[in-house]
């Protein structure tokens, strides 16, 4: 069920008498919270992911210490991305690997989506994703049903051939699906804290 998306660029934020730029936070529900919070809209409707970078716009100080552990918790420099898949099938894949076959939910509206997959490329140079059971109702993944975990190490990549750092699912296993034996200790500690930096960037610092 995998994939990539493109990694969004910088973004440049122009608040009266501010002028900040945030490499590595341009992420859709954050840029939603935030231009909501400088706007004075009030309160961001509930549903909506990512976590407000208001209080990075100034002095800490100023906010209440909640506000500015907010700001402190999120993931330095990471890419986020998310995938929607719909129509899945399960299926025996080669050497007896169990797994879906989905559509890009191209044509489908939210409430269709079964899968959402939530990916988190590190500085330190993994590619996380899970996979969770989509709740139609509530328009936003179910996080108690995880139903799949992907590791890849990128530690060495240039960029140049990103295929080639796609092939073995650590997650699994060293060998990749085949193995069988799970992440070893290496592998199962970044899990760890990788996972942890994903709720957070996903639900905000509370979810962590």
């Amino acid at each position: 069920m995998g994939g990539a998306a493109p990694n969004l660029g910088p973004v440049v934020v122009v608040v009266p008498k501010l002028v900040s730029f945030k490499n590595g936070e341009n992420r859709g529900g954050n840029r939603y919270r935030t231009l909501a919070s400088l706007s004075g809209l009030g309160p961001v409707e509930p549903g909506v992911q990512g976590t407000s970078l208001a209080p990075l716009f100034d002095d800490a100080a100023e906010h209440s210490p909640a506000v500015a552990a907010a700001a402190r918790a999120l993931p330095d420099k990471v890419a986020l991305s998310q995938f929607a898949r719909c129509n899945c099938v399960n299926r025996t894949g080669p050497g007896g690997h169990d797994g879906f076959i989905c559509d890009h939910c191209v044509s489908n509206k939210p409430p269709t989506f079964q899968f959402m997959g939530l990916s988190l490329r590190s500085p330190r140079g993994w590619r996380y994703t899970e996979w969770l059971a989509w709740n139609g109702t509530a328009i936003a993944p179910d996080w108690h049903d995880v139903r799949g975990v992907e590791l890849y190490d990128h530690r060495g990549d240039d960029g140049t051939n990103f295929d080639a750092y796609e092939n073995v699912n650590l997650a699994a296993g060293d060998a990749g699906p085949g193995d069988g034996g799970g992440p070893n200790a290496t592998s199962a500690a970044e899990i760890a804290r990788l996972h942890a930096e994903l709720v957070t960037a996903f639900r905000g610092p509370a979810a962590g």
